[in-house]
């Protein structure tokens, strides 16, 4: 078996991290981690992220005890990431704030106690996020591209989205941002969604007319079905 398709994330961020590694080994072990799946792609992301925090943890003792440590404290300079660690000591470094404070903190900080530490790794986490890039507008694309066409009134789709999201089906971002990568998606125009729940929510009989005939198609195919 090939060593890339053995190695762990952490074995192989360290060979990242020596220059031990090719770059397409970098692609082939991209793929085989991630099958260029955006979420599996970030994780691996954060897995570099993750990484060099680990590292920077074990160096802080000998970082807070050089001259150029010391004097930044006596001049009362602020100190990157120094303020923020402590905000994390009870919750760890996996603590979601860590993203935000690390990308805005973190490279301050190395390039003043660890420059050029990481400059291997840098390289391939460039290359990391230019995969990200790339998926990511090539995802646009085919959004954009798509043939898929929701043929339904607006007061259909409002019925349908509100249905699923109030059933927690659809889930993982706010309803006013559900409502509207979804429409995006199926290039509608803007929907009045407050106007629409009122009509919904003013029905007196027949309460649910999509819905009760989303049921009758799905029973009648059921039925006709060879």
């Amino acid at each position: 078996m090939d060593k890339i398709q053995i190695l762990s994330t952490k074995q192989f961020l360290q060979e990242c991290l020596e220059d031990e590694i090719f770059a397409s080994d970098f692609y082939e072990f991209v793929e085989n981690k991630t099958q260029y799946q955006q979420e599996q792609l970030k994780r691996l992301k954060y897995s570099f992220l993750q990484f060099k925090f680990k590292i920077l943890e074990s160096k802080l003792p000998e970082i807070q005890n050089s001259e150029l440590y010391k004097n930044m404290e006596e001049n009362g300079e602020t100190i990157p990431l120094m303020g923020s660690l402590s905000k994390l000591e009870t919750t760890g470094i996996n603590d979601p704030r860590l993203h935000k404070i690390c990308n805005a903190e973190l490279p301050d900080f190395i390039d003043k106690f660890l420059n050029l530490y990481f400059i291997h790794l840098d390289k391939f986490e460039f290359i990391l996020d230019d995969i990200i890039e790339t998926k990511a507008e090539s995802v646009d694309h085919d959004i954009q591209n798509s043939s898929i066409k929701f043929l339904g009134t607006d007061l259909q789709f409002v019925e349908l989205v509100k249905a699923m999201i109030e059933m927690k089906i659809i889930t993982g971002k706010s309803e006013k941002v559900i409502f509207s990568e979804l429409g995006n998606f199926l290039k509608l125009p803007e929907v009045n969604k407050k106007q629409k729940l009122e009509t919904i929510k003013a029905r007196t009989s027949n309460t649910t007319p999509l819905l009760d005939d989303l049921s009758a198609a799905l029973n009648n195919w059921s039925q006709n079905v060879n």
